[in-house]
This record gives C-alpha cells, structure tokens and sequence, in this order.
C-alpha cells in the first residue's frame, strides 16, 4: 500500500504538536507545585515538652532536659484589675531567622522562633484514680535547618497529662503526646530574608483552629484546620498563675509560676553556638475571649527553658540557651536593676522588637524597656 507523503508530513506535524503540548503541560505543573505552598504531614524536628524537678522535696526527673529555650511571655502584670489568668480566641507573633547562616547549624538540629501557648481541657476530676487533668499545648514555629536553603513552619499540638494517667504525680509522671502536626513551606515566598505572623486563632462559627501566616506583604495564607476533640476547650490561656501541687500539699511545695502564652525567640535541640545565626521576635499579641480586636502584648518577662512552665508540672523548654541574654543598645533600650524583665513599650503598637544577643562572657538577665522607636531581637 502507497502512502501518501503528504499525509506522512500532516501526522508528523500533528504528533509534534501533541508531543510539545504535553511537554509543556508536565514542564508548568512541575512548576506550579515547586513553587507553590507545601503542605505535608511530616514533623521534621520535634521539641518535646519536659518536665525537670528538684525543689529538695523530691529527686530529680528529667525529660530532654538538655534542650535549650529562651522566650518572652505574657505576664498577669498586663491584665488590668489584676486579674491572675484571662483567655484569648486567637495569639500572634512577628518572627524573622533573617541573616542567620543555616550551614552552621548541626545535623539532627534546627533553630525555631514563634509561639507556645496553651489551653485547657474539660478532663479532670480528684484524685486518686479519677479522670486525669489534661491541657493542651500549641506549638507554631518558623524552622531553619541545615538541610533547606528557606524556612518552614511547623506546628505541633500537645496533650499533656499532667498529673499522670492516674492522678498520682510524682508517684507516676506526666504523660505527653502528639495530638495533630503539619509542616508548611512556599520557597519562592518564605525565604531567609522573610518576616513572618504566625497565627492561631479559633473560629466560633466552626469550633474549629484554624493556622494561618502573613509573610512580608503578602496577603495571609490559610495553612491549615485542626478540628478539636470533645474535651478540647476553644481558648488559650493568658497571664501567668503559680504554680499549685493540688494533690501534695503543703509536703511539697511547687516553685516558680505557670507561664500561659509564650513566644520563643531561640529554640532547639541543643545550642547551636555563638556566633552565624539570628532571630528577631515582634508584635506578640491576642484577641481577648469576647473582644473582636488584636490587643498587643505591653508587658512581657524572658524566661529560660528551665522555667517555662506550660502547666504545673510540664515545661516547654529543657535549659537556658547557652550565652543567649538580652543587651541594651544605648540609643533604644533603658536599663533597670531588676533582672529578667522584658517591659514592651506601652503605647507604640508598631515597631517592638525585643532583641537579644549572644555577649562573649556571661551576664545576668537585666531589666529592658523598648523605646517607641524600630528595634530588633537579635540571637548571634
């Protein structure tokens, strides 16, 4: 059978086209979903809670209680009237890893900045044996590795028993679990240079936690939903409380205070050294349980990893982050003898940043208070 050449060209022509058209099609979605947002059930590091006790009464247990921790949170100080605690529907804050050298962070390690907050549960009832006491922790973090050249979010909620399964602490210890993760990241918009808010707020129309991020001056990204369980309440505690042994009192007495919203500046699994990396924390604030508005953190204390305390008997952190204390650059910042606090200033909304730095001998925790004028936090 004769073939027509023409016919030969015609076919020729019309696989060509197929062929290209197809190419092209792979070539643009490959790279829309490398450009793109990536949502991923994934955990990449994990900063475990941990619970580190000795106040003389009972021995030592610890649970990664090398893991270090420096943080900013909320104090009672704030709340007018002198309320001890109080509840928000949503908490915020500003992060930055920008100018941090990635390359310098060890393997198996990472450098986490954002929030640690907690709420309550409707579980709990005396003891011996009755329902065991559980709050809930919230992790929302912006991550650096050594293994991506751009950060990521991730996200953690925590159940934590904090008395023991059976209500027996410290005949028995606290329980902690992973509840929901995920792990997010846009490489052409979350970059190394990139200021991110990291938000978490509860929407009463669904009883749902919805996760989301404004990075730089794009519009806000909804990251994910996490849909609670049936003893999850839908608020975050805020203010500071002490701390209460309900179970041992006065036998053993529990120091130090229970810290509600937390925003951590430098957190990882261990010190990542003194020098080649940076975190800037900003803005931290709440929309207060019945109020519509975002109301801005004015007064804030630091606090180390050994006494972040998230409930009675759980820290977030495990240990001071090595050589990590707050300076005072003469032209923004006032000092003041007491040591430890972190005072935000009270009536500039924008422009705070509380700013830490690696100094090259060690010194006491001083008294800061932010200047309205454009700060950073910086961790060398």
């Amino acid at each position: 059978m004769k073939i027509n050449p023409h016919f030969n060209k015609k076919l020729s022509f019309a696989l060509t086209l197929v062929i290209c058209l197809l190419v092209s099609m792979f070539l643009a979605s490959s790279v829309k979903a490398e450009d793109g947002p990536i949502l991923s059930k994934e955990l990449r590091h994990i900063f475990y809670p941990s619970f580190v006790e000795n106040n003389g009464s009972l021995p030592a247990v610890a649970s990664n209680p090398t893991q270090p921790y420096m943080a900013g949170y909320m104090t009672t100080d704030y709340l007018s009237g002198s309320p001890i605690e109080d509840r928000a529907t949503a908490v915020r804050v500003t992060v930055s890893l920008k100018g941090t050298d990635n390359s310098i962070i060890q393997d198996g390690n990472a450098l986490g900045a954002g929030i640690a907050a907690q709420g309550p549960s409707s579980s709990g009832e005396p003891w011996p044996f009755g329902e065991p006491w559980i709050d809930y922790g919230y992790t929302m973090l912006l991550l650096v590795d050594n293994q991506y050249d751009w950060p990521f979010i991730q996200v953690i909620c925590w159940e934590v028993v904090e008395w023991g399964p059976n209500n027996l602490w410290p005949l028995e210890w606290p329980v902690v679990d992973i509840v929901d993760y995920f792990t997010w990241e846009y490489p052409s918009v979350l970059t190394m240079d990139s200021e991110v808010t990291l938000i978490m707020k509860w929407d009463s129309n669904q009883d749902v936690l919805s996760y989301s991020a404004i990075i730089d001056d794009y519009p806000e990204y909804p990251l994910y939903t996490l849909i609670p369980n049936d003893i999850q309440l839908h608020y975050f505690m805020l203010g500071t409380v002490e701390r209460e042994n309900q179970f041992w009192e006065p036998m053993v007495d529990l120091p130090c205070t229970v810290k509600f919203f937390q925003f951590p500046g430098a957190w990882s699994n261990v010190n990542i050294g003194r020098v080649g990396w940076h975190s800037y924390l900003s803005y931290p604030a709440f929309i207060r349980t019945g109020e519509s508005s975002w109301t801005n953190v004015t007064f804030a204390y630091s606090v180390n990893g050994t006494t972040s305390w998230l409930d009675n008997t759980v820290n977030w952190g495990g240990a001071c982050y090595a050589m990590s204390t707050p300076t005072i650059p003469t032209s923004t910042y006032i000092s003041i003898p007491h040591p430890t606090v972190l005072r935000l200033n009270q009536t500039h909304y924008f422009g705070q940043v509380i700013h830490y730095l690696s100094p090259q001998l060690p010194v006491a925790l001083p008294t800061l208070r932010l200047e309205p004028t454009l700060t950073a936090m910086a961790l060398l």
